[in-house]
């Protein structure tokens, strides 16, 4: 059984960006969560990402990702440019 304390420790107010979990949580996966609203670029690296609302494309509009949407960004494709306008969770591996 955890305590109240070590329960805090592992939960937080997800907010936007980098990593919406707690630090703890790194070692295992890091989960980024990024509005797109104008032309957003997502660092290069493995991810799987998820539309969680909206309508999003890469930039060059060849792939489109309507909400509900899940996708495997390879590390060798480079950033990733995306556009349209909605929300995304950008999952990846563990920090390095």
């Amino acid at each position: 059984a955890r305590t109240v304390q070590e329960m805090s420790s592992l939960t937080r107010q997800a907010g936007y960006g980098r990593s919406v979990l707690p630090g703890v949580a790194d070692r295992y996966f890091r989960l980024e969560r990024h509005i797109v609203a104008q032309p957003t670029a997502i660092a290069a690296g493995f991810a799987i990402l998820v539309v969680t609302h909206g309508h999003v494309r890469t930039y060059d509009s060849t792939i489109e990702l309507p909400s509900g949407s899940t996708a495997i960004v390879p590390h060798a494709g480079g950033p990733l440019r995306l556009e349209g306008s909605g929300e995304i969770l950008v999952c990846r591996p563990p920090a390095p």
